[in-house]
């Protein structure tokens, strides 16, 4: 539990150096790549949760929360990444607010989503038009 709400997360691994580990696959595990799937994914977010999470079972203190990156096409490079302060500290905020959207859903039985309405989606105008073929 966190608070009054009952989790549960899959850690990949505490290491003896008393960090946790989550093992991701990437396209681009350059630091640039690796950030742009933290924003896509945020995994910040999940880092935090995990470390929350650990900490509250186990009532063990970790040192911090690191990323195995290994990209998914050969040569398979790999690297580790720790997340900065910002990062963690937007987690922290955006945690607090889904772990209270979440008791609230629960509580009230209500979940929101999308339109019940059949919706179209299409491609925007200047995305359909096809560029000429330049010959030299």
């Amino acid at each position: 539990y966190l608070g009054e709400v009952q989790v549960k997360c899959a850690i990949d691994g505490l290491g003896e150096d008393d960090y946790l580990y989550d093992l991701k696959t990437t396209e681009d595990a350059s630091p640039q790549g690796f950030l742009k799937s933290v924003r896509n994914y945020k995994y910040n977010l999940q880092a935090y949760f995990y470390r929350q999470a650990f900490e509250a079972a186990f009532k063990i203190r970790c040192k911090g929360f690191r990323f195995l990156v290994v990209e998914k096409a050969p040569p398979y490079a790999t690297a580790i990444y720790e997340l900065g302060p910002e990062l963690m500290t937007n987690a922290c905020f955006d945690f607090e607010a889904a772990l209270k959207a979440y008791k609230t859903c629960t509580d009230l039985g209500e979940w929101p989503g999308y339109s019940e309405e059949i919706q179209t989606i299409d491609l925007a105008a200047k995305a359909t038009t096809i560029p000429p073929i330049q010959f030299a």
